[in-house]
């Protein structure tokens, strides 16, 4: 279905410390989610096939990376500077119209827990406000849609991916099962 007129709203952001609650985030000014992208192998003399070809292998994805960015010191400082893992909740809704003037809305939620990479720092002035960038290298990262249209509502799992559990989810397909299925008869 084609969607039009995107707006964004309704937009959260929690951080937890291992078993603690979560921590409600104040003063985020934006933020960016990780290009989810796989490794790539080659492969020599496969089935006949002269030469080397690239391969795409999704059991190797590369770097997750998110970045907060803050217009001030946020009172969730403290969790924020952990060294310990944490995890980030990101949830907001995208409202929309699609072709036949229906009105709907996407619910999104991101779930990554990961540790920090990058500690804010930067130059300040008197009287100035910087913005302060925290970065955190993900290592598992889950990311689901409830579609709403009418009085159906319906989730998708676009993303779940833990290495530890040898879990990978894309567009709904569970890549994770074949893949310990393949090891296993090793």
């Amino acid at each position: 279905m084609e969607k039009y007129v995107y707006q964004l709203t309704d937009f959260a952001h929690r951080i937890k410390k291992g078993d603690n609650e979560y921590v409600q985030s104040d003063n985020l000014k934006s933020f960016t989610l990780p290009d989810v992208e796989p490794g790539s192998n080659e492969v020599q003399g496969y089935s006949g096939l002269n030469g080397t070809i690239q391969i795409i292998d999704w059991a190797n994805i590369g770097a997750l990376e998110l970045s907060l960015k803050y217009s001030t010191i946020p009172e969730c400082y403290n969790a924020l500077m952990s060294p310990d893992r944490i995890t980030h909740e990101f949830s907001w809704v995208e409202e929309y119209t699609d072709k036949d003037q229906n009105k709907g809305w996407i619910r999104n939620r991101v779930y990554a827990t990961g540790m920090l990479k990058k500690i804010p720092g930067g130059d300040y002035a008197k009287g100035e406000s910087g913005e302060r960038e925290f970065v955190y290298a993900a290592n598992t990262y889950k990311m689901t849609r409830y579609i709403n249209v009418g009085n159906t509502q319906e989730e998708q799992v676009i993303i779940d991916y833990d290495p530890i559990n040898k879990t990978l989810v894309l567009g709904g397909e569970d890549f994770g099962e074949k893949l310990k299925t393949a090891m296993a008869s090793f």
